[in-house]
């Protein structure tokens, strides 16, 4: 057992970077796994080639250990952990190895065991204690993915759902409040059979006219809203049903700590005219989700005179066949707000705290923005 946590604690970093989990299942059964293989697989793998009868006995040994470890990856008891990144590694491995220090020499061990546990402790509920909400715009290629975690571990929403299931393991998410689908494209609900199926996804949300889904949903229009905590989630489209596809995305407002957001999916034109129609000045926000990547199919004059955001994020691919984002477009954008994507900075993230927000970028130094 020594062995296998001495093991096991010293490459957990490394460990939770593929899996981003800690099993209590795993700490409590594998020493006796490794027992089991060490004294009794092992020794009768030797005999296989003397005693052709155990060749027979081995295979089922090994069929019913087979069978048993699947049984057990079955078992999800522990705890869903993000990665470490450089900063916590160093703090992470100095600890630890004061930990070890104490054990041989027989000093402080109470002491540092204390100090590594409470770590252990505050990495496994940070979350829990965090007081900035961050909405990160994720660097999924040609498509959109947006997670929105609130502070102190209030709830979770993620917005469409492109190539982002790698990233909320990475990120040690457990539970998704609501899954927001604005519309059945590929570009947009492309891991959403997978994260439904891993995570705890408590509400899908789904267009009231868009039957391209595998799954069912709730469906929503224009008019629709919800609640977590005491955040209200305004679906502001589709108002009506569009033959164009794009048309019919779920259009939804929200506000954060006094900062308001839009997102459009790949509304429109068509849409976005309704849009201001019905809602006029309650479009107008802060932070824009472009719609359609920066196609000039979305962001008309007209909307834009509306809405008149101070920051606009396009999620989009660097050298990707539609030409996006177009030029006329991006210039449009630049003239009423700052504009960021994530062909240039990978990663982007808005952190919240105090009614004030942040724009990191994964490949660029961080803007500060009252």
């Amino acid at each position: 057992y020594l062995t296998y946590y001495l093991i096991y604690f010293s490459t957990l970093p490394i460990v939770i970077s593929f899996n981003n989990y800690i099993s209590i299942i795993t700490l409590l059964i594998s020493p006796i796994l490794s027992i089991f293989v060490t004294f009794i697989i092992i020794p009768m793998s030797f005999f296989v080639g003397i005693i052709p009868i155990s060749d027979n006995l081995l295979k089922y040994i090994f069929i019913f250990l087979n069978d048993y470890i699947i049984n057990l990856s079955n078992i999800r008891i522990g705890f869903n952990i993000m990665s470490f990144n450089i900063i916590l590694k160093m703090v992470y491995y100095f600890i630890f190895i004061m930990l070890i220090i104490s054990f041989i020499k027989k000093k402080n061990i109470i002491l540092n065991l204390i100090i590594y546990v409470c770590l252990m402790v505050g990495i496994i509920n940070y979350k829990l204690i965090n007081p900035i909400t961050k909405i990160t715009f994720i660097d999924v290629g040609q498509g959109d993915s947006c997670l929105i975690e609130l502070n102190n571990n209030r709830g979770n929403i993620l917005i469409d759902c492109f190539n982002c299931f790698d990233y909320l393991k990475n990120e040690g998410i457990s539970t998704i409040d609501y899954m927001i689908l604005t519309h059945s494209d590929l570009d947009h609900i492309k891991d959403s059979v997978d994260v439904i199926n891993y995570f705890n996804v408590k509400n899908v949300i789904i267009p009231f006219n868009d039957n391209g889904f595998e799954f069912d949903g709730i469906r929503v229009k224009g008019g629709n809203y919800f609640y977590i905590s005491n955040i209200k989630f305004e679906i502001l489209g589709p108002i009506n049903t569009y033959s164009e596809k794009n048309s019919n995305s779920i259009v939804l407002k929200f506000i954060l700590n006094d900062i308001s957001f839009l997102f459009t999916g790949d509304m429109t034109i068509e849409e976005e005219k309704d849009i201001v129609d019905k809602y006029k000045n309650k479009i107008d926000v802060d932070i824009l989700k472009v719609g359609h990547h920066g196609s000039n199919t979305s962001s008309s004059n007209l909307f834009l005179n509306y809405v008149t955001p101070k920051e606009s994020i396009i999620s989009v691919s660097k050298n990707n066949n539609y030409g996006l984002p177009n030029k006329e477009i991006v210039e449009r954008l630049n003239k009423i707000s700052n504009v960021y994507m994530t062909k240039d900075l990978g990663n982007i993230t808005i952190s919240i705290f105090n009614n004030k927000y942040y724009i990191g970028g994964y490949r660029d130094n961080v803007f500060t923005i009252c």
